[in-house]
């Protein structure tokens, strides 16, 4: 059994309407609506867009985590984020290693070129070690509608909530955790009935992409193969990419 930690965000600087948040709060609700009995939600949280939030929240969660399941049960975290420029959702494959804010998040902190992990350079990245490519295909082709594959998470709170994510699965990884960012288009292009039918279908080939049982052909990280810039699946790992620098 796949159990899913998912995560949206709530209203920030220029999102006074955040799908994220609409997604965090009624994804389990539809998923059950449909009888859907491959996606076992184990929380849903919209979170403050406020690094320290996120960096609190995850460490508690992952606590919880750790208290209610069992150590061999698969644990996939998604987070949602809104993207106002997006015209269709977006898988993201890595996280960069930089909090550079154009605005105050909502704890006050506008950090400029500011390593999330002190210990490695600006210019590397972590990386979901999730099949992405397989799950854009399976999503698009169930519900019809683009699904993107994305190497830059910008460098607001979405890009740090991953980082700090993929470091947590990564010190967990003997549990199988894994992390996954999803970054979706504002009410204006998908309503809200099309914003859950679109993040299920994300959340049903994740599960599909993990589950031997369902499963699609394809191994954790397999897709760690393509060098870095030759797209998407660059499996876990952290990469020194200079000149794929996103700014």
């Amino acid at each position: 059994m796949v159990h899913f930690v998912i995560t949206g965000f709530g209203d920030f600087a220029g999102v006074h309407d955040n799908p994220t948040e609409y997604i965090a709060k009624n994804i389990e609700d539809f998923l059950h609506s449909r009888k859907s009995d491959e996606v076992k939600i184990y929380s849903c949280t919209p979170l403050k867009v406020s690094a320290d939030a996120v960096r609190q929240w995850l460490v508690h969660k992952a606590d919880d985590v750790h208290s209610d399941l069992s150590d061999t049960a698969e644990v996939i975290w998604v987070h949602f984020g809104v993207d106002v420029n997006a015209t269709h959702f977006k898988v993201e494959a890595r996280a960069k290693n930089e909090a550079t804010f154009r605005v105050e998040d909502q704890g006050g902190w506008q950090p400029d070129h500011v390593p999330i992990d002190a210990q490695q350079p600006l210019n590397t990245y972590l990386c979901t070690d999730l099949p992405v490519s397989t799950i854009a295909v399976a999503a698009e082709h169930q519900e019809g509608e683009q699904v993107a594959i994305s190497e830059d998470a910008g460098l607001f709170v979405c890009n740090y909530t991953f980082y700090k994510s993929l470091q947590q699965s990564q010190r967990n990884s003997k549990q199988k955790w894994h992390s996954l960012f999803v970054h979706v288009p504002p009410f204006e292009v998908l309503g809200p009935e099309q914003q859950l039918s679109m993040a299920a279908a994300v959340l049903d080939s994740i599960a599909a992409a993990v589950s031997p049982v369902r499963g699609l052909p394809v191994v954790l990280g397999q897709e760690a193969a393509s060098p870095v810039g030759a797209g998407p699946g660059l499996g876990r790992k952290m990469l020194s990419c200079l000149s794929c620098c996103h700014t």
